[in-house]
Parts: C-alpha cells; structure tokens; sequence
C-alpha cells in the first residue's frame, strides 16, 4: 500500500469514527426526547449546504466517479403542510448533514 493510499485509508477512518460519534450523539439526543427528559428545538436550515455537505462526504475520491448535487432556486411553491409553516425543522444545520452522511 503506497503512503497516498494509507493517508485516504486514514482520512476514511476518521471521517467513519465521525459519522459514529455523531450518529451516538443523535440517538442519545432521540432518546431524552421520547423519554420526555427533552423537547426539539427548531431553527432554520440550509438545506442545499447540507446536501453539498453530504455530496462532498460521499464523492468516492477515487479520480474515476463524481458525486455532485444541483439543487434549484426555490420556484415559491408553498411550504409542506405537515411540517411547521414558517420552515424550521427540528435540529441544527451541523447535526442534520451529520444525520444525512
């Protein structure tokens, strides 16, 4: 294995024991909600930074595949009705790309 090889292999790792500690985070965050120990909090979130987040973790980085995302200017449709009306979703930018990766 050539040492570019075992550098990506490492980043790869990392970037695994990452996704972990976020995905434990998230199901301990879940879990003090159902208990009633917490309640969500909403704010606002980008989602197209997080899709760009999530294509950038998941480009293969192999020089032969491309991962990318276009996502459209809003067209002003309106917003879900089974959502809240003002565009909040539960959690925070940083912890829903961690959900999505």
């Amino acid at each position: 294995m050539s040492a570019e090889q075992e550098e990506n292999a490492i980043r790869a790792i990392s970037r695994q024991v990452d996704r972990m500690n976020t995905l434990t985070e998230d199901l301990l965050a879940v879990s003090l909600i159902d208990s009633g120990r917490s309640s969500p909090t909403f704010e606002l979130v980008d989602v197209a930074a997080i899709a760009h987040e999530v294509a950038t973790d998941l480009d293969p980085h192999d020089g032969v595949h491309r991962l990318s995302v276009s996502i459209p200017d809003s067209d002003g449709a309106s917003p879900p009705t089974d959502g809240p009306r003002d565009g909040r979703v539960p959690g925070s930018a940083s912890r829903a790309g961690g959900s999505l990766r």
